[in-house]
């Protein structure tokens, strides 16, 4: 007989088959779920790009700080007061303004942190682009952790504006520039307009700098200042010319300072010894306690120097007159912070080029998302001047020659139809700025279209040479000795401009003395450009020579 297995054993596997079932089956979504996303990890992790992944990593898993700019604003001082208190901040400081630069911008930022708490103190830099701009002061406003206030600094020294020295500065002041490899020397050219009509008002220059004295210069008036190099093969295109007085709102000029150069032995400003001291261990041994000491030149190491309870600053301090400032969060900067910074700031031109960035800390991912165009109003690098009849009309700029006693003069004429020639007056040397006494009219019409050619020397050479054998001399005649200051000679077309050549006169009635001429364009009409000045100079320093026209 067969032995029967029991059902009771076998009801207890079933049952347990039925209950995993029903589990299964109350369990399908998630398991679908646990599917998909298996499924759509993988699909990510080969599809995806490397800075995808980068992407989600920075926004998800690590301390993720953004920059942005919100808006550039326009604005003149008598507005400042309201847009602070429009935007909840207190009044800016004014101790560093000037009164050269009438026009004010803030520069609005938004500090977001998108990613996790960051409890380390962290720096950044923001520059507005170009020298020419100055920050003024710098305001804040935090926005997120609402209950919260972030704590914020700035790198700006409390320093005090002197508008006396400043103003001084206008009469008498200098301009250097780079040395330009193969040039011979340089020319100097002023006028009333930052496109047109620039008259050279300096005679060769031989080094990289240059000094203009002019007491005549009125406090309103604005000139340019532009350089061109010269070498026997022509005459370089001008540099971006620079504006003065606006220029001096970018100088450091300070109330109650004290200046030390190690590097130099006293450079003078208006017959004022402005760097007095060798080494700031002199300067503070005579100096006032009370004022502020400005070394030129680089902080010094760590374990430099330091002098207790005096307020030590160096050219690296100085950054704000470039458009740069520091601002640091000592604290950290919490998740979801959000935090607006207000940039006051004078520029000579719109600040187009604004940048942000992270100093020092590698372990927080920084981006910054520049100012947009509709958020701000973009401008060319060049002061918008409008093209109106005195502008059209007015030479592009205008150069003298000696040619034994006669002078030749050249301009660059304009490019509108409606131009005609111009109108030459001369006068014994005055100053650039001096639009009013122009002495007697010794030109008027449209000039000569030929080509003034020169022998131009180039730099000399010295002439040797030397023989492995020499025969004796004969009795009583003596060799020659080599002859001295061997050069080069080139033909320069000195009144031509790229493949054109550009009008002139002939003034033969000069004598050896210094001239200036003013030059007026005009249309048929009888209207005139702006007046260019063109000083010449009665030793002129030029390397030419038998000047001929062709």
């Amino acid at each position: 007989m067969v032995k029967q297995f029991p059902r009771r054993a076998l009801r207890l596997p079933l049952n347990a088959f039925k209950h995993l079932g029903r589990k299964v089956r109350q369990s399908r979504p998630q398991i679908l779920l646990i599917v998909l996303t298996t499924l759509i990890t993988a699909l990510v992790t080969v599809v995806l790009t490397e800075p995808a992944k980068l992407l989600i990593q920075k926004s998800f898993f690590a301390k993720h700080l953004i920059a942005e700019t919100i808006s550039i604003s326009d604005l003149t001082k008598n507005l400042l007061p309201s847009f602070a208190a429009d935007h909840g901040i207190a009044l800016f400081n004014f101790d560093l303004d000037d009164d050269t630069l009438t026009k004010y911008y803030v520069i609005t930022l938004r500090f977001s942190n998108v990613g996790a708490s960051i409890g380390t103190p962290q720096r950044l830099a923001i520059s507005l682009g170009g020298d020419h701009s100055k920050v003024l002061d710098v305001k804040f406003k935090t926005v997120a952790p609402r209950f919260k206030d972030v704590a914020l600094k700035h790198n700006i020294p409390q320093l005090v504006w002197d508008v006396q020295a400043a103003k001084n500065n206008r009469s008498a002041f200098g301009l250097s520039w780079a040395i330009q490899e193969g040039a011979q020397g340089f020319f100097v050219y002023s006028s009333l307009s930052p496109t047109v009509g620039f008259g050279r008002i300096s005679a060769l220059v031989r080094r990289s700098e240059f000094y203009v004295f002019d007491d005549t210069m009125g406090l309103s008036r604005t000139s340019y200042f532009a350089v061109s190099a010269f070498n026997c093969w022509g005459e370089s295109e001008m540099t971006e010319p620079l504006a003065m007085p606006e220029m001096n709102a970018f100088e450091p000029f300070f109330k109650n300072v004290v200046w030390i150069d190690p590097q130099s032995e006293g450079k003078l400003r208006n017959g004022t010894l402005v760097f007095p001291f060798h080494s700031l261990q002199e300067a503070i041994s005579q100096a006032n306690q009370d004022a502020t000491l400005i070394v030129a030149g680089p902080k010094p190491p760590s374990d430099g120097f330091k002098p207790s309870g005096l307020n030590v600053l160096y050219a690296d301090d100085l950054s704000f007159l470039h458009g740069s400032v520091d601002i640091s969060f000592p604290n950290g900067i919490d998740d979801r912070a959000n935090v607006l910074v207000f940039v006051l700031a004078k520029c000579s031109t719109h600040p187009n080029e604004v940048q942000v960035l992270l100093k020092g800390s590698p372990d927080v991912v920084f981006d910054y998302n520049g100012v947009s165009a509709s958020t701000s109003d973009r401008t060319k690098s060049k002061p918008d001047v409008p093209i109106d009849a005195k502008t059209s009309l007015t030479p592009i700029r205008a150069f003298a020659y000696r040619m034994g006693n006669a002078v030749i003069l050249a301009w660059e004429p304009p490019h509108a139809d409606a131009y005609s020639g111009v109108r030459v007056f001369r006068s014994k040397r005055r100053s650039f700025a001096d639009t009013e006494n122009i002495g007697v009219e010794v030109y008027d019409g449209p000039g000569m279209l030929k080509a003034v050619t020169c022998n131009c020397e180039s730099a000399s050479v010295a002439a040797t040479r030397t023989f492995d054998i020499e025969p004796p001399p004969k009795p009583g005649i003596k060799r020659p000795s080599a002859p001295q200051g061997l050069r080069l000679f080139y033909e320069i077309a000195v009144n031509s401009h790229g493949t054109s050549i550009m009008p002139f006169f002939i003034d033969a009635s000069a004598k050896n003395e210094d001239y200036s001429y003013t030059v007026f364009g005009y249309d048929s009409h009888g209207s005139y450009g702006l007046p260019i000045i063109v000083n010449c100079n009665s030793k002129e320093l030029l390397p030419l020579k038998d000047c001929v026209i062709k």
